[in-house]
C-alpha cells in the first residue's frame, strides 16, 4: 500500500487561515484555484481510498463523487474521535463506499446506503485504518488531512509521498493551521521527486526518506 499526503499550503506553511475554513473561503483567500481543484480530482481518479478528518470533510461540504481508473468509487474514510455529526451531506452520498473511524463505534444517524463504522479503541487510528484498507484490497491511498490527521500518519511512519500545492500567500495568523500539528518525535526528511508550475501555483512532489 502506498499512502500519498495531498495538501495545499501557503508560503508560510499553513493549510488554512483558521479552523473550519471552508473550501470557498480557501479559494477566495488564494489557497487554491480551479486548476488545482482539477489536479486534485485527477489524483482521486488514481486512488482506491481517501482518508480525511471530519473537520476537513465538513469544510469541503461533502466527499467528491469521482470514479477512479478501475471504474469504482474510492472508499472515503473519515477520521473523528467522536464520529461525524448528523446532518452532513456525506451521509446522503449513498453511491460512495463510506467508513467512519472513531475511538468507539458511534451511533450513526439515519443515512442513505451503507456506512461502515470502525472503532480503533486503544490501538492507533492510523494502524486500524491501514489494516482495514489492506483487507479491502486497497493499494493506492490519498491522505487529505487536516493537521492532526497528518500527524497521526507521519508519526506512525505510514506516509510514502507528499504532494503539496504551494499557494502565493502568507497567512501569518496565530489561529492558522499547520501542515502537521505538533509535536512530532523527530523531523521528517524528504527527497524531491518532481515539480510543476500550474498558473500561479507550484506543485511539489516529495518522497519520504525512511530510515
Amino acid at each position: 500500500m502506498k499512502i500519498i499526503n495531498v495538501m495545499a499550503i501557503s508560503l508560510d506553511g499553513r493549510i488554512a487561515s483558521h479552523p473550519g475554513e471552508t473550501d470557498q473561503e480557501r479559494l477566495d483567500a488564494g489557497f487554491t484555484s480551479k486548476d488545482d481543484f482539477e489536479h486534485l480530482l485527477g489524483l482521486i481518479r488514481t486512488t482506491d481510498a481517501v482518508i480525511v478528518g471530519s473537520s476537513s470533510l465538513q469544510a469541503s461540504g461533502q466527499a467528491f463523487p469521482v470514479v477512479n481508473d478501475r471504474g469504482r468509487y474510492p472508499i472515503w474514510v473519515v477520521m473523528s474521535r467522536k464520529g461525524l455529526p448528523a446532518g452532513q451531506p456525506f451521509y446522503e452520498q449513498a453511491e460512495l463506499p463510506r467508513w467512519i473511524v472513531s475511538e468507539t463505534s458511534p451511533v450513526l444517524p439515519p443515512h442513505k446506503g451503507e456506512v461502515r463504522s470502525l472503532a480503533y479503541g486503544s490501538r492507533p487510528a492510523s494502524e486500524t485504518i491501514v489494516a482495514a484498507l489492506a483487507e479491502a484490497g486497497c493499494e493506492r491511498v490519498l491522505l487529505f488531512g487536516g493537521a492532526s490527521v497528518n500527524r497521526e500518519f507521519y508519526s506512525a511512519g505510514l506516509v510514502d509521498r507528499l504532494i503539496v500545492t504551494v499557494c502565493p500567500l502568507i497567512v501569518a495568523r496565530s489561529e492558522a493551521l499547520p501542515l502537521v500539528q505538533p509535536p512530532l518525535d523527530k523531523p521528517i526528511m524528504f527527497s524531491l521527486a518532481s515539480s510543476q508550475v500550474l498558473g500561479n501555483l507550484v506543485i511539489l512532489s516529495y518522497d519520504l526518506i525512511k530510515r
